[in-house]
């Protein structure tokens, strides 16, 4: 028996500006068995999460380098 997929996270290359990605959360409701399409904020906590996380690879590349 296999395992039942309740929700899909997508996750955008970069932040959208919220009235450009109507057309793509308008285009995934669309799609058969798609119950709802939630948007997130980007938040203050986010950005710092990203910016750690490319500051941890910038320095292992850097350490492999050297």
């Amino acid at each position: 028996m296999t395992d039942r997929v309740n929700a899909l996270t997508v996750v955008l290359r970069a932040d959208v500006r919220e009235d450009d990605v109507k057309p793509l959360l308008d285009a995934i409701s669309l799609l058969e068995g798609v119950l709802e399409v939630v948007p997130q904020v980007t938040s203050p906590q986010s950005y710092v999460a990203e910016r750690r996380v490319r500051a941890e690879l910038r320095d292992h590349i850097m350490g492999c380098l050297v």
